[in-house]
C-alpha cells in the first residue's frame, strides 16, 4: 500500500516559502559579488569600483537576503493571513527596489538611480513594519522584541537618508559621512537583524510551550534596547569625540551584557530542548556561540587603550561577518531546515559544511590580522589568499543551500 499524500501547505506557508526562496537567490548574488571583491582586493580589473561594488554587496545581502527570509519568517509567525493581498504586492514592489540596486550601484555607487531604489526600499520596508506592528499581539515578550527590531530598522533608514544631502553638501569626505553609513550599519546588524531573530525565536517556543518567563524576557528586552541604542557611539570612536562618548559605549556594552545574562537561560533551555539533526545542532550552536561572543567584544572594543582593535578594518568586516554569516545567516538556513523548507540531503549538507568550513577561514584569518596590527607584529602569511579560498567555500556553500531551497517540493 502506498503512503498517503501529504497535505499540501496552507496558503501563508506557501507563500512564507516563496519569499524564502528568492532571497536564498539573492544570497547566492551576495557571495558571489563578495567573492569578486575578494579577488578584486589582489587583481584589481580596469572599469571596475571596488566601493560601488562593496554597496551593491552589502545591499543585496542585507535586503535581498535577510530581508526577504524575515519576510517569509513573519508570514509565518506574525502577519494575519488577510495580508496575504498587501504582501505579495509589497513583495513585488521590494523585489523592483532590490533589482534596480543591483543593476545601478555596481556602476554608479549612490547616484540618482542607486538612491531612488534604495528610497523605493526604505518606503517598502516602513510599510512592511507597520504591518507587522498592527498584527504584534500586545503584552508579550515575542511582540516587544519584535516591535523593537522595527523601531532599530526605520532608525538605521536615516543613516541612507541622510546621504543624498550630504554629498549635495560636497561632504562626502566628512568623517560624518561615514558615521552615517556606520549608524545605518549599526541599527541593522544589532538592531533590526537580532531582535527580529530573537522575537522569531520567542515566539516558536512560546507556540510550542506558552509558559515563557515574560517578565524576566520583558527585563532582557530592557536592557538590549537601551544597550543597542546607547552603543551606536562605539560607531563614533574614530573620530575625535568627547569622553563622554567613549563612557557610554562602554556602559552600553554592560547594559548589553546585563540583557544577554537575562535572556540566555531561555535560549540555551530551547536549544537543549530541540530535535535537531547533528548539522542542524552544529548551526544552532554557531549561532548561540557568536551571539554570545558578539556582545563581548563590543564590551571589549569599547575599553580604554582598545579602541584602535574596534576601529582597524580587519576586525571591523570580522565583526560584520560574525553577526551576518555567524548568527543571522545560521539562524535563517535552521529555520529552513526545522520547517522543512529546504530538502535535506547531500546538497543541505555540503551547503551547511561550506557555510562552517568558509565562515572558520575567513574570521580567524580576519581577527587574526586585527591581533597582529594592535601588537606591531607581521602581517598573516598569505593573507588575501585564505580570505579568497574562504570565500570559494562560502560561495560554494551558498549554491549548495540554495538548490537544496530550490529544490524542496511544495508538498513536503
Amino acid at each position: 500500500m502506498s503512503a498517503a499524500p501529504k497535505p499540501d501547505p496552507s496558503p501563508s506557508e506557501a507563500l512564507a516559502r516563496r519569499a524564502f526562496q528568492v532571497a536564498a537567490v539573492f544570497f547566492v548574488i551576495a557571495a558571489g559579488i563578495g567573492l569578486y571583491l575578494r579577488w578584486y582586493a589582489i587583481s584589481p580589473q580596469l572599469g571596475v569600483t571596488y566601493r560601488y561594488l562593496l554597496h551593491a554587496h552589502s545591499h543585496i545581502a542585507f535586503l535581498g537576503w535577510v530581508f526577504n527570509a524575515f519576510i517569509g519568517i513573519a508570514i509565518v509567525l506574525f502577519l494575519h493571513p488577510s495580508r496575504h493581498r498587501q504582501i505579495r504586492q509589497l513583495f513585488i514592489v521590494l523585489q523592483v527596489a532590490n533589482l534596480g540596486m543591483l543593476a545601478s550601484f555596481p556602476f554608479q555607487g549612490y547616484a540618482a538611480a542607486s538612491i531612488s531604489f534604495s528610497t523605493l526600499h526604505l518606503a517598502g520596508s516602513a510599510c512592511f513594519a507597520i504591518l507587522l506592528w498592527k498584527d504584534a499581539p500586545p503584552g508579550q515578550a515575542p511582540s516587544g522584541f519584535l516591535k523593537t527590531s522595527l523601531v532599530f530598522m526605520l532608525l538605521s533608514s536615516l543613516g541612507p537618508l541622510a546621504l543624498g544631502p550630504m554629498a549635495a553638501m560636497d561632504l562626502r569626505e566628512s568623517p560624518w559621512y561615514t558615521f552615517a553609513i556606520y549608524f545605518y550599519l549599526h541599527f541593522q546588524y544589532n538592531g533590526w537583524f537580532l531582535f527580529f531573530l530573537i522575537a522569531a525565536l520567542l515566539k516558536a517556543i512560546e507556540n510550542l510551550s506558552p509558559s515563557l518567563p515574560q517578565n524576566r524576557l520583558n527585563k532582557a528586552l530592557w536592557w538590549l534596547s537601551i544597550g543597542t541604542a546607547g552603543n551606536v557611539t562605539l560607531s563614533a570612536l574614530w573620530i575625535q569625540v568627547p569622553i563622554w562618548v567613549g563612557a557610554v559605549a562602554l556602559l552600553s556594552g554592560c547594559a548589553q551584557l546585563i540583557g544577554l545574562s537575562t535572556l540566555l537561560p531561555s535560549i540555551i533551555a530551547a536549544y537543549r530542548q530541540a530535535d535537531l539533526q547533528p548539522l542542524a545542532r552544529a548551526l544552532a550552536l554557531l549561532a548561540m556561540v557568536c551571539f554570545v561572543a558578539k556582545f563581548f567584544l563590543q564590551l571589549f572594543a569599547s575599553l580604554p587603550g582598545f579602541i584602535s582593535f574596534s576601529i582597524d578594518r580587519f576586525s571591523a568586516i570580522g565583526f560584520l561577518h560574525l553577526v551576518f554569516l555567524g548568527i543571522v545567516t545560521p539562524a535563517l538556513i535552521l529555520w529552513a531546515l526545522q520547517n522543512r523548507w529546504m530538502k535535506r540531503g547531500k546538497a543541505s549538507a555540503l551547503g551547511i559544511c561550506g557555510l562552517l568550513i568558509g565562515f572558520a577561514i575567513t574570521e580567524g584569518a580576519l581577527f587574526l590580522q586585527a591581533l597582529l596590527t594592535k601588537l606591531a607584529q607581521p602581517p598573516v602569511a598569505y593573507l588575501s589568499e585564505l580570505l579568497i579560498a574562504g570565500s570559494v567555500v562560502l560561495f560554494a556553500g551558498t549554491l549548495f543551500l540554495t538548490a537544496a531551497l530550490l529544490r524542496q517540493r511544495a508538498n513536503v
